[in-house]
């Protein structure tokens, strides 16, 4: 349990990094290079001799693909911390859960009890309950705005990813997650790199600023570089041994015990300390939201 418990922490402190670094108003896409170049070098030193054999042009894809999604993740995640604060965010994450499950039931045939599909119908109930205002469809500018749109997209592309990952277990499975780990992280980490490089051009086509005052790379002092260099080797520190505490609890513990309880225990974790650190009011809808997307991963995750 001890595993589990240390992974926990790990993921909802990978949002608290995020939200300090947005106090501090570093350029976003060095952080994230700096953090995947340090999951790439793990992932290598973790590999064998073995993953070349286990290579194949279709696991590469299923790599990439992850990779790409991992940088928009925490993209999405950094514009939606910005207006709806932590909770929030990370409730929406834990919450696409939903996906991998509907996904698995269309394209691989499993069938859900029916608890499961009463927790996916929830899930989807619950969404609009997320947002601190009132939604209007009509208006695409301000649902973004509020934060809100960026919350449903990190809910999509999260859900998405852990559904490639499902692909990659069903149909190329790998003994060894390092080597899976050793493909999508190097390209994450190119993507971040290419984002940092052409970050004007990003933000001039996007909208989408992910920083504050620095806004030319001329103003990056040595100073600001050592904070992205800490700031990056902390969260990809983080985002490894939140992995690696995760794979650790489902050897020691079900899947029917660790899925639910990770799922609830990070929402949970999250609202409190966001209370504590950063002082986040949430409204009563938000906290319905909390409870009935708790619910939802519990009655999701199988029983058998």
């Amino acid at each position: 349990m001890i595993f589990l418990l240390l992974s926990i922490i790990c993921s909802v402190s990978i949002a608290h990094v995020f939200r300090y670094v947005q106090e501090k108003s570093l350029p976003m896409f060095g952080l994230f290079a700096v953090n995947y170049f340090v999951g790439f070098c793990v992932a290598v030193w973790g590999s064998d001799e073995a993953f070349w054999r286990q290579w194949s042009p279709f696991l590469f894809v299923l790599g990439g693909i992850i990779g790409i999604l991992f940088v928009c993740s925490y993209v999405l995640m950094v514009l939606s911390i910005r207006k709806l604060g932590v909770t929030i965010p990370i409730s929406l994450m834990r919450l696409s859960s939903v996906l991998p499950t509907f996904g698995s039931i269309i394209f691989f045939a499993e069938v859900p009890s029916v608890l499961q599909f009463s927790g996916i119908v929830l899930a989807f109930l619950a969404l609009p309950l997320a947002t601190q205002e009132s939604l209007s469809c009509s208006n695409l500018a301000k649902l973004f705005h509020n934060g809100f749109g960026w919350g449903l997209l990190l809910f999509g592309v999260f859900g998405v990813t852990n559904f490639i990952f499902k692909i990659q277990h069903e149909i190329v499975p790998l003994y060894n997650p390092y080597h899976f780990l050793a493909l999508l992280f190097p390209v994450a980490f190119l993507v971040s790199c290419l984002m940092l490089l052409r970050y004007k051009t990003f933000t001039a086509q996007t909208g989408m600023e992910l920083r504050s005052d620095l806004t030319t790379y001329d103003e990056i002092t040595p100073r600001s570089s050592r904070n992205i260099l800490c700031a990056g080797l902390i969260l990809g520190m983080l985002n490894l041994f939140s992995n690696y505490f995760f794979m650790k609890s489902l050897q020691q513990l079900p899947g029917i015990v660790v899925y639910p309880i990770n799922g609830v225990g990070i929402i949970l974790l999250s609202a409190v300390t966001s209370l504590f650190l950063w002082q986040e009011r949430l409204l009563k809808k938000n906290y319905l939201f909390i409870a009935l997307a708790s619910l939802a991963l519990l009655l999701i995750y199988p029983r058998s």
